[in-house]
């Protein structure tokens, strides 16, 4: 009985610790990440990534180098933005958001301009997504949230300055939002439908 038990105990370990990694069904490049984790009457405790996680998300010679968390309030809408260069990995520590990705890389004809749309809630399971570069990243709160990103990319930071910024409720990318007036930066409010077009050739 003895033997039996440490057993299941060590199964159970390892399931809890196994980190969970699944390619999108609807846009090549994405991958959902379900994080190991423990849980307890103290809490809980869930690896992020770590080196092994990092080499099954990322090409060669790239690494998480970067780590950000914000806080934004309930309504706030964030996006949609995008680089050439930065890998994301994108989740929701607390709260609950609306997690948008759109293939802006006109190379990937198969998926350009499709989107694909995820609830990421920290309070109850937690997941992040991995976002390529060329594919815009846009979220929006439903409460007052605690957003990370983990960044890699090669050489120096693309800031907000260097960044491209599409409309958030442009008709061609036929995003199904859950809210009609969210809170916009200025940057979000008044940049972004230009783009969308030269992008597209209109």
């Amino acid at each position: 009985f003895f033997l039996f038990s440490l057993i299941a105990d060590c199964l159970y370990y390892i399931i809890m610790f196994s980190t969970k990694i699944e390619k999108s069904k609807k846009l090549k490049g994405i991958k959902i990440i379900e994080p190991s984790f423990a849980k307890d009457r103290r809490g809980n405790i869930f690896t992020f990534f770590d080196k092994k996680i990092q080499n099954r998300l990322l090409p060669k010679k790239y690494s998480f180098s970067h780590l950000k968390i914000t806080n934004r309030k309930k309504n706030v809408l964030v996006g949609i933005h995008y680089d050439s260069k930065t890998w994301k990995l994108f989740g929701c520590l607390k709260g609950k958001i609306f997690h948008n990705v759109t293939c802006l890389d006109k190379q990937n004809n198969k998926d350009f301009l499709k989107s694909q749309s995820f609830i990421l809630n920290g309070e109850k399971k937690i997941k992040f997504i991995l976002i390529p570069p060329n594919y815009g990243n846009a979220f929006y709160c439903y409460k007052s949230s605690v957003i990370i990103y983990a960044l890699s990319y090669k050489n120096s930071y693309v800031d907000a300055n260097k960044q491209k910024t599409i409309f958030w409720k442009n008709d061609k990318l036929k995003i199904k939002w859950p809210c009609k007036k969210p809170y916009l930066s200025k940057r979000d409010k008044i940049v972004g439908l230009d783009h969308l077009k030269k992008i597209i050739n209109l």
